[in-house]
């Protein structure tokens, strides 16, 4: 999870979801690329654009299949 105030400041949150240690090594590989400077993150406009697409199909959610689905994506 990154800030959005100071992009820059990294944090990699635990969660016990469906998919949690895949979520952990791709949190870990994001924070890598980004700290070794192979990856720019986009500007804070477009993560609150991301931020809110995924949030609205969270709030969608109805089923624990679509749940499985959602955190597969």
């Amino acid at each position: 999870m990154l800030s959005e105030e100071v992009p820059h400041i990294h944090y990699l949150e635990m969660q016990d979801q469906w998919f949690t240690f895949n979520m952990f090594d791709a949190q870990a590989w994001l924070v890598r690329d980004l700290v070794r400077d192979r990856l720019e993150l986009p500007g804070s406009q477009e993560r609150r654009r991301d931020v809110e697409r995924w949030l609205a199909r969270l709030d969608r959610i109805q089923t624990v299949r679509e749940n499985v689905e959602f955190q597969a994506d």
